[in-house]
């Protein structure tokens, strides 16, 4: 079997690519269920959020598996052929796993060390669980890289302080803008990533904030629990004239601000626009206002690239702590392969050994009455014949260099002293070239 996954990322494309490559959430499970009919896929999670789509797989046969995820991937979204070339990446085995242990760490993240990437790749290995896409293989890989993730933000402070996007699209806002207290913000969206934007602007000052969402209810929750007021989609429009900023991080499919919706002002007063969403909620077009700076995720660069300098050595920290946990990982997950094999070699064994006891007892029983010493003994050397005969001959059966390999896996199942070949043939032959050499003087005396 193989591990293989097929994705983009900010770093492979940006984000009007990836607008066009995402799953919505609602959109995954029965996604999940046409990738599973795909030729050769046994297992499968997709992993889609604002930075990154990617589909993970378990196949029998790693270029198969390339073209089935490429196929239906193309099926589902219905991108041009040539973003597979132009935009993807595809790993394989070890390397799949490496990469996965890296985005669970938030080293392959556009803002290094951010959380939500880890609660956002249980997610989506609780959606495969739900619906029966992620078998024992990909359960294993990916429960194995989420401790991994946790590990890594546990033992290193590569997530310390405001690490998110959320936090980097505040921060964006306080440079254009300033001191956010008597700016009025506006905010799209009441789930996670709103959450952590609210909190975000608290933290840096905001006083006014206004939630939006298409559920009323959902925005006064969120108002609840973390301060600002919620208002209908109607009130929120009737704000647009008069926010500073507007941020939005919905999962609607379409733009939310365009031009019909977002009147010019008098005198074109600076107004932000930043949109975190994918796919964007906040039509580009905007920015040919007068006055409008809209800013999406590609625009959070300049955050990212001094974010990732100042956790520099934490990131090179990580890795090692990566490296090491892969490391185990593989071993445990080649202890996993063995096993099919080791049961039936167990189960071989001991069917072996009861018809061995069948066979004594009906050949040797009176033996073992007289003299069970002598039976014992008996039994066992017969024992050994018939579990050591076919491997011998088997052995022999091989090539020269097939017989060296398995004489050395032999030696070290069993932990053999296997005295070299050479040196054996020394150690007889020179006591009797000695003795040749001696005949030979005797003879010419």
């Amino acid at each position: 079997m193989h591990v293989v996954v097929l994705g983009t990322s900010h770093q492979a494309a940006n984000v009007d690519v990836r607008e066009k490559l995402s799953f919505a959430e609602r959109q995954l499970i029965p996604a999940l269920g046409r990738l599973l009919a795909r030729p050769g896929v046994l297992e499968g999670v997709i992993l889609s959020t604002c930075n990154r789509t990617e589909i993970y797989a378990v196949a029998e046969d790693v270029e198969t598996a390339r073209e089935a995820l490429g196929n239906f991937w193309q099926a589902e979204r219905q991108f041009p052929a040539a973003y597979l070339g132009e935009y993807t990446y595809f790993y394989a085995q070890e390397d799949a796993l490496r990469h996965l242990h890296r985005v669970t760490a938030g080293l392959d993240s556009l803002i290094v060390g951010e959380g939500q990437i880890l609660a956002q790749v249980k997610a989506a290995l609780a959606i495969s669980q739900q619906c029966d896409a992620a078998g024992q293989y990909l359960e294993m890989l990916f429960q194995q890289a989420i401790k991994a993730g946790k590990q890594v933000r546990t033992q290193t402070d590569i997530g310390r302080g405001s690490v998110s996007v959320s936090s980097a699209a505040v921060e964006v806002a306080c440079k254009q803008l300033g001191d956010l207290r008597d700016r009025i913000v506006l905010i799209y969206g009441a789930g996670k990533m709103s959450s952590h934007t609210i909190q975000a602007l608290f933290n840096r000052g905001a006083r006014h904030v206004y939630i939006v969402n298409r559920t009323l209810e959902r925005a006064q929750e969120a108002a609840a629990r973390l301060g600002g007021e919620a208002i209908s989609l109607d009130a929120g429009r009737m704000l647009h004239a008069v926010a500073d900023v507007i941020i939005c991080c919905t999962s609607a499919p379409h733009y939310l601000i365009a031009p019909e919706n977002y009147p010019m002002v008098p005198g074109g007063r600076q107004r932000l626009l930043i949109d975190i969403a994918v796919p964007r909620n906040i039509d580009p077009a905007l920015a040919d206002m007068p006055g409008v700076t809209v800013i999406d995720l590609d625009g959070l660069e300049a955050v990212a690239r001094s974010n990732r300098a100042e956790r520099e050595n934490l990131i090179i920290d990580a890795e090692v702590m990566i490296d090491k946990n892969l490391a185990d990982f593989m071993s445990r997950l080649a202890s996993f392969q063995t096993v099919p094999t080791i049961q039936a070699f167990k189960g071989a064994m001991e069917a072996l050994a009861g018809d061995e006891v069948e066979d004594f007892m009906d050949r040797y029983g009176g033996l073992l009455e007289r003299d069970p010493r002598a039976g014992l003994e008996r039994f066992a050397h017969l024992l050994l014949g018939r579990l050591m005969h076919p491997p011998i001959v088997r052995l022999k059966a091989f090539d020269h260099d097939e017989q060296v390999g398995h004489a050395a896996a032999l030696a070290r199942l069993f932990d053999l002293e296997v005295e070299d070949a050479t040196q054996r043939y020394l150690r007889k032959r020179l006591p009797q070239r000695e003795k040749a050499l001696q005949a030979g003087e005797a003879a010419r005396e």
